[in-house]
């Protein structure tokens, strides 16, 4: 495990802004742990939740379709999630402090800096807390199978106060922080009705072809994909457009090794194919998004 949770951390290669030095390996790892435990925190319930977000404006529609497609490539899952169903679970909620950078420190504090354009930061899915604001609100996802992404940071807060602690770039836990020291997990009604399972399907990377050779293997369970979008017959074309890839590899005497993750990617014949399944996932997520809207703002 502690081998496990240092391939997680990522070191800095800016300065330090502040006096003192960035947390050591086992200080990061001991943070690390802390924030992971989620199972023992407090649950919020519905009211309490309602109430911190009474502030907060609900997420309109446009901004819920933009977050659809931000979710389905805010991280790789067509390496994180199965491709065929049933999939994992995905839940969504409004969390005040989205769209900001979020630092832990060895007393288990949660410091949020608002994030700034230009800034250094370690992952793809980044951007300014103002244009996050903008494009979605406070809207926030988790999901287990993504790999939690930790950095050792030392900075200072816009008070002067310094930070030393793990720059969270992608949390796996629905944990609302009431205050800076009291994290609390989503109210048990959000579990209810804001989780929707997702395949890697969701990511269009999964166009490439190779990630569907399985399809040419003897199956090693049974094989399913939703009747309203294909059905099995869609599984039975795709394993059939790798196949004649493979076979004309094959007669161009070119060695599949040469090709390894460079295969032809086949968007339009593959793209095709997955098309309806990664909209009716993406629907899924809509409807997940607003079924928690209603939940706790109401109609109006």
């Amino acid at each position: 495990m502690l081998e496990k949770l240092r391939a997680l951390l990522r070191r800095s290669s800016r300065r330090p802004s502040a006096a003192g030095a960035l947390p050591s390996n086992a200080e990061a790892v001991a943070i690390i742990e802390r924030n992971s435990q989620v199972d023992s925190l407090p649950t919020l319930s519905l009211e309490h939740y309602r109430t911190l977000l009474a502030d907060i404006t609900p997420p309109t529609d446009e901004q819920i379709a933009d977050f659809t497609l931000y979710v389905s490539g805010a991280r790789s899952w067509y390496k994180h999630l199965r491709r065929l169903p049933p999939g994992e679970p995905f839940l969504f909620y409004i969390d005040p402090w989205a769209g900001m950078d979020k630092i832990v420190t060895m007393s288990g504090r949660a410091e949020f800096i608002v994030r700034s354009a230009g800034q250094h930061h370690i992952h793809y899915s980044w951007m300014p807390t103002e244009e996050y604001h903008h494009r979605f609100g406070r809207l926030a996802f988790s999901c287990g199978a993504g790999k939690a992404v930790y950095q050792s940071v030392l900075g200072v807060q816009p008070d002067g106060r310094p930070i030393q602690g793990m720059l969270e770039a992608s949390g796996n836990w629905p944990v609302i922080y009431v205050e800076p020291d009291r994290p609390m997990r989503v109210p048990v009604e959000l579990h209810e009705v804001a989780t929707t399972l997702l395949t890697g399907v969701v990511d269009p990377h999964t166009d490439f072809i190779r990630l569907w050779r399985p399809l040419l293997l003897p199956a090693t369970r049974p094989r399913t994909w939703p009747e309203e979008t294909g059905g099995l017959a869609i599984l039975e074309l795709i394993r059939e457009r790798v196949q004649r890839d493979l076979d004309q590899v094959r007669e161009d005497s070119s060695p599949l090794a040469e090709h390894g993750d460079n295969w032809p990617r086949a968007e339009e014949t593959i793209g095709d194919l997955l098309a309806p399944e990664r909209a009716r996932l993406q629907g899924e997520m809509r409807a997940a998004m607003m079924r928690m809207r209603t939940l706790i703002y109401g109609d109006a």
